[in-house]
C-alpha cells in the first residue's frame, strides 16, 4: 500500500514547503537552515541518503517511508566535526582532501582552466656539460658547383653555410682541403649555391658522400647544368635558386677553411613568384640537414616581428600574404573561413584607426 502524500506545511522560518513530487520533503528553510549546496552533500558530509529521507526533517523520522527505522538507528551528523560525517568514498561530491573552506559550507571554487596546471611541464632536469662541439642545428643543405680552369664542373654537398652580411650580400662555405674541390675553389675563387628540394635528397646525398675524382656526379645523379652570367661555374637547373658567387676573401680555421664570397647574381623559378612579386619560398620544398639527417621544412609558425605585432589579425585582407604566408589567390578568405565577398562595394573597409 502506498503511503500518503503529505501536505503543505510551514517551517520554522514562516516559509510554506512544497513537498517533492515523490513524497519527500527535505527543503530549503528548515530548522537546520541547510541552502541548496548544503542539501547536496557540501555542509557536513550530507549525500544522497541523507537527502532521501535518513536524516532530519524527512517525513521518513514520521514513519511514512519504508526507511524510518534505519534512519532513527543512523546518529545525526555532528556540526563541529564535519570530517567525521564524511559520505562514502564512492559517492563524494569533491575529490579527497579538499575539504569545503568557504563559509556557509560551499567548496572552495574550482580553477577556470584546469588544462592549465595539468600541461605545465614539470622542471627541466640538469643540463649535461659537454666538451665543445659542432652542434648548431639544423642547418640548410646547399649543392655547390665549382669548376677550375680546365676539366669538368665539380658537384659538392654542403651544410655548413649562411648568410653573413647583408650590404654586400655576402655568405660564406666551409670547406676541409681534403676535399676534390678545394682546389678548384682555391684555383678560380668562383662558386655557385644551389638550394635542392626534397625530390633530389638522394642526388644531394650521393654528392656528399661521393668524390668527384672518381666520378662525373653531374651524369651520375641526372643533373643538368646551365651557364650562369657573372662566373664560371655552372648552375643546377634543378634547384629552384641558384646564387652566383666570387670569393672575396679566405679564413683558415682549422679543419676547415671558411670562403666568404660576394654573392653576385639570383636566379629564382618563376612558378614560386606570386602576383604581388614576393617569393613564396615556402612553396619551394626546401631540404634542411640536422645532427646527419635530411629534413623537409615544416609549417610555418609566425612571421619576422609577429610577436611584437599589434592586432595582427584585425585586418588580415590587407595583407593575407604576410599572415599566411601563402599564395593570395590561393587562400583569398583563409582567415575567415568564408568565400570572398562578390561584391566588395557593398561592404567599405572600416576607416583608419578603427578597431
Amino acid at each position: 500500500m502506498k503511503p500518503p502524500r503529505p501536505s503543505r506545511r510551514t517551517s520554522p522560518t514562516g516559509k510554506t514547503v512544497r513537498p517533492r513530487g515523490n513524497g519527500r520533503s527535505h527543503t530549503r528553510g528548515s530548522d537546520h537552515g541547510h541552502d541548496r549546496d548544503q542539501e547536496r552533500g557540501y555542509d557536513h558530509g550530507h549525500d544522497r541518503d541523507h537527502e532521501r529521507g535518513s536524516g532530519r526533517g524527512s517525513d521518513h523520522r514520521h514513519g511514512t517511508g519504508p526507511r524510518s527505522a534505519a534512519s532513527r538507528r543512523q546518529p545525526p551528523p555532528d556540526p563541529q566535526h564535519a570530517d567525521s560525517a564524511l559520505p562514502p568514498a564512492g559517492r563524494r561530491r569533491h575529490p579527497p582532501g579538499d575539504a569545503p573552506s568557504r563559509p556557509g559550507g560551499r567548496p572552495p571554487p574550482a580553477h577556470r582552466h584546469p588544462a592549465v596546471d595539468q600541461e605545465r611541464p614539470a622542471a627541466p632536469p640538469p643540463k649535461l656539460a659537454w666538451p665543445g662541439g659542432t652542434m648548431l642545428w639544423p642547418t640548410p643543405v646547399a649543392l655547390v658547383a665549382c669548376q677550375g680552369r680546365d676539366g669538368p664542373a665539380n658537384l659538392l654537398t654542403i651544410a655548413w653555410t649562411g648568410i653573413v652580411c647583408t650590404k654586400p650580400p655576402m655568405l660564406s662555405i666551409a670547406v676541409t682541403p681534403a676535399r676534390h674541390s678545394f682546389r678548384l675553389l682555391q684555383e678560380t675563387g668562383e662558386f655557385t649555391v644551389n638550394l635542392p628540394t626534397t625530390t633530389l635528397v638522394r642526388a644531394v646525398d650521393h654528392c656528399g658522400v661521393r668524390s668527384g675524382r672518381d666520378e662525373d656526379k653531374w651524369q651520375r645523379v641526372g643533373l643538368t647544368p646551365l651557364p650562369a652570367l657573372e662566373v664560371g661555374a655552372p648552375l643546377v637547373a634543378e634547384c629552384p635558386v641558384n646564387l652566383e658567387c666570387r670569393v672575396d676573401r679566405t679564413l683558415e680555421l682549422g679543419s676547415h677553411v671558411l670562403f666568404v664570397a660576394e654573392i653576385l647574381r639570383v636566379h629564382v623559378d618563376p612558378r614560386l613568384v606570386d602576383a604581388r612579386g614576393r617569393l613564396a619560398l615556402e612553396r619551394a620544398g626546401l631540404l634542411a640537414f640536422c645532427h646527419g639527417h635530411y629534413y623537409a621544412l615544416g609549417r610555418q609558425l609566425g612571421h619576422f616581428g609577429f610577436s611584437v605585432r599589434r592586432h595582427p589579425s584585425r585586418h588580415p585582407d590587407r595583407h593575407p600574404d604576410r599572415h599566411t604566408g601563402s599564395h593570395p589567390d590561393r587562400h583569398p578568405d583563409r582567415h575567415t573561413n568564408r568565400q570572398p565577398d562578390p561584391h566588395p562595394a557593398r561592404h567599405p573597409r572600416p576607416p583608419k584607426g578603427h578597431p
